[in-house]
Parts: C-alpha cells; sequence; structure tokens
C-alpha cells in the first residue's frame, strides 16, 4: 500500500517548498543572465510557484482535523512567532511564513460562524466590494502612499528573480478569506479541492497583471475581487436558493457592481 500524506504533511512539504523557494530566488542572477525575456519567464514561474505554494499552506491548514481551540491556539503560536521574527530582524521569508500561517488560522477559526452554504455567498459577493475599496480609495492606499514599510509587517512578498526584496505583496487579509473559504467549503462538502485550484488559477493572473503591469505599480489588486468570486464559481451548484433568495442574490450583485464602478471613476 503506498502512504498517502494527510493534511499535516502536504502542510509539511509546501512549508519547506516555501523556505526552499525563496532561499533560490536571490540566486537565479547567475543562471538567467542579463537577457529581459529570460528574467521576465523566470519572474513569471517564481510568481505561479510561490502563489501555488502559499495556496497550498492555506489549503492544508484549513485541512487539518481541528476544533476551535486548536486553530486558535494556531493562530496565537503564529502571530507571537511573526512578532518574534519582526522584532530580531530575523530572515523576512520567515516572518512572511509565520504571517500565512496565523491568518489561514484565523480564517479558519471565522469559517466555523457558516452553517449552510447559501450564507457563504452574500460573504463572497460583498467581499470583494469592501476589499476593492480599501485597496482602490481607503486604507490600504493611503498605507502603500504613505507608509509603504508597513508592508513588511501586514503582507507577505513575492519573490523577485536575482534579488533580495520582494516584487510584491498579497496582504494579511486575503489569506485570512482563503483560509476562511476553504475550510468552511470542507466543513459544509462543498469542493474544496476545485475551490483551492481556482483560487490558484486566479490569483496567479492577478499577480501576474501586479508583477508585469505597470498600471498597478504602487497601487495594488483588490485580492477579494478574484478570491470571493472564484470561490462563487467554483461551488455554483451547492448553493440551493429560494426564488426570492435568487432576486436579492441578483440585486447584491447589481449593487456591487455599480458601487465598483463608481470607485473606479472616482480613482
Amino acid at each position: 500500500m503506498r502512504f498517502r500524506p494527510d493534511s499535516a504533511g502536504w502542510l509539511t512539504v509546501f512549508t519547506v517548498l516555501f523556505v526552499a523557494l525563496w532561499g533560490l530566488s536571490p540566486r537565479l542572477a547567475g543562471v538567467i543572465g542579463n537577457s529581459p525575456a529570460a528574467f521576465a519567464a523566470a519572474q513569471l514561474v517564481l510568481t505561479v510557484l510561490w502563489v501555488g505554494i502559499t495556496i497550498g499552506i492555506v489549503r492544508h491548514i484549513a485541512g487539518l482535523r481541528l476544533r476551535f481551540w486548536g486553530r486558535a491556539g494556531g493562530f496565537v503560536i503564529s502571530a507571537a512567532l511573526l512578532v518574534l521574527a519582526v522584532q530580531l530582524r530575523l530572515w523576512p521569508p520567515l516572518a512572511n511564513l509565520c504571517l500565512i500561517y496565523g491568518a489561514a488560522f484565523l480564517g479558519c477559526m471565522v469559517s466555523g460562524i457558516f452553517r449552510e452554504p447559501n450564507i457563504l455567498l452574500p460573504v463572497a459577493l460583498m467581499s470583494p466590494l469592501v476589499d476593492f475599496w480599501t485597496v482602490s480609495a481607503g486604507p490600504v492606499r493611503r498605507v502603500l502612499e504613505h507608509r509603504p514599510e508597513v508592508l513588511d509587517v501586514v503582507a507577505a512578498g513575492v519573490p523577485a528573480a536575482g534579488q533580495l526584496a520582494p516584487l510584491a505583496f498579497v496582504g494579511l487579509g486575503d489569506f485570512m478569506f482563503i483560509g476562511m473559504f476553504l475550510a468552511a467549503a470542507d466543513r459544509l462538502r462543498m469542493n474544496s479541492r476545485r475551490t483551492a485550484a481556482t483560487f490558484f488559477v486566479l490569483v496567479s493572473l492577478a499577480m501576474a497583471l501586479v508583477v508585469f503591469w505597470s498600471g498597478f505599480a504602487g497601487v495594488g489588486v483588490p485580492g477579494m475581487v478574484v478570491i470571493g468570486l472564484g470561490f462563487v464559481a467554483a461551488n455554483l451548484r451547492h448553493f440551493r436558493l429560494s426564488r426570492q433568495e435568487a432576486l436579492i442574490t441578483s440585486g447584491l450583485v447589481i449593487a456591487v457592481a455599480i458601487l465598483v464602478a463608481m470607485i473606479v471613476h472616482e480613482r
């Protein structure tokens, strides 16, 4: 019989891969040379690998068979290690790893409030609006403009080919919501595997825009737009709406679209 690792085993694998990826990325300069095309290809591969590994970490934290207090303990330990890593100025990727762990455990804790799939639908539809406002016009944008050093504590960096400094950042809230949706999908017997795969594809596309499209430089992409809509797309058949609920949800989608358009116009 072949050994098939459980979530704890896969979590260990993805954690090791995370550390290895950060250890490898600064050394790529001697491999890829000075060719812009080679650099772009290496950076694309690094970005996609980083997204896949981080989602793998969150996916298997969500898959751990822990009760609320076990997840709370994981969050507290991760938060304490994050503070310690920042205070002692340890290798920055270690702080990033603690942040991802802590955010994932927090999201898993929050997932316990959802008792049926239908409750997750309005949350998934409204969360992009909140995130879009905070990133495009609200507090996150102000932080990016006036205190970018805060990102070192509240966001995980995407490794850059051939250098130590991260090329882009993903916020704590994005990992928290990914963990929340995946843990809820597991517990409510929705399609958690398809959800994780959808997150991987959409977040990879979003990060490619951030890394390669200069129009997003310094302003960021609201991650919850792709996370929330990706969750809905991956689990559409699990939402059992009455006619009235479907009408309310349709109205909510229209309202969100109008508000997003207004925010874009103001921006």
